[in-house]
C-alpha cells in the first residue's frame, strides 16, 4: 500500500514506511497480510483525521485518550462486525508497539483500553485462501523469532497435511517431514502415510534451524518457550489468537 494512502503527517508515515518493511522482512508477513494491516492502520489514522480534525504524527499518540480510542471502536461499529474491529485494534496496538520499541511514539491510554467482546460461536472451517492467511500471520503477532518459524511450521503442517494437533505435536524430531510422505500415528495407535508438500518441508527445516534448542532425536520436534514439549493448549490459544485477529 503507498505511502501516500495514510491520511499521516510525514514523520508518521516515515514510521509507517518502517513498519511495513518489518512487517515484510523481518516478519516475513506476506504480501497479502502485509497490505491488509495496512489498510486497517489506514482506517484509524482515516478517523484520526476526521475526529481531530488535523493530520496525526508521532506526537499525536501519545495525546490521545481512552476515549478517543473508544470513538474510533464506535465509529467502525457502524460499518463493521466486531471480529473485523478487534482485529483493527489488534493491528493498532501492534504498529504502537513498533514505535515504542524504537523510542519513537507511545500512547499510555491504549494499554487500558479493552477489545471489543467477540459473541460465542461454533468454530467454523476454514476455506483454502483463509488458510493461507493464517499461515502467513504468526511472524507479526508473537515477539521471538524463532518462536513465530515454529508457529508457521506448525500451522504450515496442521493445514498442509491436514494433521490433528496431537498427531503434529506428537511427531519426534527424527519424524520430522523431510520427504515426500511422513507416517502419521493417528487415534488408535493407527498409522497412515500423508503426503508432504514441499512448503511444509521448507517451513519445517526453517524452524530446526532457527530453534535455539538442542533436538534429540527421540525428543518432541515442537518444543516450547524453555525447551520442553509444545504444550497443546498453548497451540490451541495461539489459533484461537490468530483466527479472532483476522477475523475468521
Amino acid at each position: 500500500m503507498p505511502l501516500a494512502r495514510f491520511s499521516a503527517a510525514e514523520d508518521l508515515r516515515a514510521a509507517i514506511g518502517l513498519w511495513t518493511a518489518w512487517l515484510a522482512g523481518e516478519r516475513r508477513a506476506s504480501p497479502h497480510t502485509t497490505a491488509a494491516y495496512g489498510r486497517d492502520l489506514a482506517f484509524f489514522l482515516d478517523f484520526l483525521t476526521e475526529h481531530l480534525g488535523e493530520l496525526s504524527s508521532l506526537a499525536t499518540f501519545a495525546q490521545l485518550s481512552a476515549a478517543d480510542y473508544r470513538a474510533f471502536l464506535a465509529h467502525r461499529a457502524a460499518e463493521v462486525e466486531r471480529a473485523s474491529i478487534a482485529r483493527g485494534l489488534s493491528v493498532v496496538r501492534g504498529f504502537v508497539r513498533f514505535l515504542e520499541r524504537r523510542g519513537l511514539a507511545s500512547s499510555p491510554a491504549l494499554s487500558i483500553l479493552r477489545a471489543p467482546k467477540l459473541p460465542r460461536s461454533v468454530p467454523k472451517p476454514l476455506s483454502v485462501a483463509d488458510a493461507a492467511e493464517l499461515v502467513d500471520a504468526p511472524p507479526a503477532l508473537v515477539t521471538s523469532v524463532w518462536q513465530a518459524k515454529r508457529d508457521v511450521a506448525l500451522l504450515t503442517l496442521l493445514y498442509g497435511c491436514g494433521l490433528r494437533i496431537s498427531e503434529a505435536l506428537g511427531l519426534k524430531c527424527s519424524e520430522a517431514p523431510r520427504g515426500d510422505l511422513v507416517t502419521i500415528t493417528g487415534k488408535g495407535r493407527k498409522q497412515r502415510l500423508v503426503p508432504v508438500l514441499p512448503v511444509v518441508r521448507d517451513a519445517i527445516a526453517d524452524y530446526l534451524a532457527a530453534c535455539p534448542y538442542p533436538l534429540a532425536p527421540d525428543g518432541p520436534l515442537f518444543v516450547g518457550a524453555r525447551g520442553g514439549p509444545l504444550n497443546p493448549r498453548v497451540v490451541q490459544r495461539q489459533m484461537q489468537t490468530l483466527r479472532n485477529a483476522l477475523g475468521f
